[in-house]
């Protein structure tokens, strides 16, 4: 049997993605997070080689395979400024998990937080699980820190740990198009290397592609 033509534009599913080799090897790397073995992974290549429909696919049978690792997949084409980062990375990130694991109590508990406002939030957050209280500083600070991106930045990297400690789950992130984020210089990849080495529970897939 001919294999199925390699479709360009929308990521490719079902029989239509080929490349099975690929897709074992980095499930197998980021599947390692839930029993402690974490292995974060670069992959590169052109544009249009099928490096989304990669992350899609590892995705769909992460979450098929597991119900205690969340896969998210952030694309950072048209990813702006470092606070854009921040804010739409944490959401993506709540989103995955509540999706996966049905948690939206937890999702409802943070709305519910947020809506008594973010003064009275401050003066409770010792009485909040982890996981909520780690989101509500991050919206506290997204008020006051208008021009503090890389604190923003900092918090949000950290939010995915604090949560998946929380809820006792693990998270394989996959960062779709990276070399969006270079612009941000050495500082950035400093910071995001000290944060991703120093979490137990998260693992990475960082795809970039050549110019």
């Amino acid at each position: 049997m001919n294999e199925p033509p390699f479709i360009v534009g929308k990521p490719v599913t079902g029989e239509y993605f080929i490349n099975r080799e690929e897709l074992a090897k980095l499930k197998t790397l980021l599947s390692g997070v839930a029993s402690g073995k974490i292995n974060n992974v670069v992959v590169l290549g052109l544009r249009r080689t099928g490096k989304t429909s990669l992350l899609v696919n590892v995705a769909g049978h992460i979450t098929t395979e597991s119900d205690k690792i969340i896969p998210v997949i952030y694309d950072c084409m048209g990813t702006s400024t470092k606070s854009m980062f921040a804010r739409q990375f944490i959401g993506t990130v709540l989103d995955a998990y509540v999706q996966v694991s049905g948690d939206r109590a937890y999702k409802q508990k943070l709305s519910s937080v947020v809506k008594n406002g973010l003064e009275w939030a401050e003066k409770h957050i010792s009485e909040f699980e982890g996981g909520v209280a780690e989101y509500v500083k991050f919206r506290i600070k997204l008020r006051e820190l208008k021009d503090e991106e890389d604190e923003l930045l900092r918090r949000a990297l950290k939010y995915p740990e604090d949560l998946a400690s929380t809820k006792e789950v693990s998270f394989a992130i996959m960062i779709d198009e990276f070399q969006e984020l270079l612009k941000w210089r050495i500082d950035f990849l400093k910071m995001l290397r000290t944060i991703v080495q120093s979490q137990k529970r998260v693992a990475y897939a960082f795809t970039g592609s050549a110019p």
